[in-house]
């Protein structure tokens, strides 16, 4: 089951700042997407998209046009909790204007490398 949500306006503040290095460096102004992957290591389906899926060259190389940052929620669960996430894997993608972060979308399960090459390049 797909849960997309689209242009959610969710504002994430300050706290959030820990996680965009490369969105506010000046070595990469460019970069204002960010990609959050909550997962677990007691989860398979999140052990089978980091093997399958998130190690795979083609998006690997798509990635490099993001922030990418994996979560472990139950070491960050504050960050979990901020962004409501539920079942996992969960997937969550954030724009950065230069002054607030906004959920763009997101989508809970494992994916496939299609799918996943599809969803990062329609932003």
């Amino acid at each position: 089951m797909t849960f997309l949500i689209s242009r959610l306006n969710f504002v994430v503040g300050s706290l959030f700042a820990f996680f965009v290095p490369k969105a506010l460096s000046q070595d990469a102004p460019k970069l204002k997407y960010l990609v959050l992957d909550f997962t677990a290591d007691w989860c398979p389906p999140c052990r089978a998209m980091k093997v399958n899926v998130w190690s795979n060259k083609s998006v690997k190389q798509e990635l490099e046009n993001f922030d990418f940052h994996e979560i472990d929620i139950d070491e960050d669960k504050k960050y979990a909790r901020m962004y409501k996430v539920g079942p996992i894997p969960c997937v969550v993608m954030v724009s950065y204007d230069g002054n607030k972060y906004r959920e763009i979308k997101r989508f809970v399960g494992a994916r496939t490398v299609g799918f996943i090459l599809n969803w990062l390049k329609n932003k």
